[in-house]
């Protein structure tokens, strides 16, 4: 679990808000689906936090994107607690590279840290 800013929810993501107010504490749970200028709702409607929230948010999971397949295509992602930025120049079972020289493949990238920036040439 990772506190987060408003900014940084992305569609997916299954957050926790805690709202305190008059020396209570109000929290809700549930999962990003649509981001409007009032804030963030989940799929059946309900609302999760405002973007004028003063509200701390916990991103509890997100999910992986799939995997891209195109060659050239490039990933922010953790590996072994280190966040690295990968391309991918290969096809086999560790396809991606980072600026260590280090090989890698999808499963072992974090992922609720996995950040595509780059699809590939497809």
């Amino acid at each position: 679990m990772t506190e987060i800013k408003f900014e940084d929810i992305r569609e997916g993501d299954k957050i926790r808000t805690e709202h305190p107010e008059g020396g209570i504490k109000f929290m809700c749970e549930g999962v990003a689906h649509k981001n409007t200028r009032d804030g963030w709702f989940t799929s059946e409607g309900g609302f999760l936090v405002s973007a004028r929230s003063t509200a701390t948010i916990t991103l509890l999971h997100r999910p992986a994107p799939a995997e891209p397949e195109g060659l050239g295509a490039m990933v922010r992602a953790v590996v072994g607690g280190n966040e690295w930025y990968f391309h991918r120049i290969g096809t086999g079972e560790r396809p991606w590279i980072n600026v260590a020289r280090n090989w890698h493949a999808w499963s072992e990238f974090d992922p609720d840290s996995i950040e595509v920036l780059y699809e590939g040439d497809q």
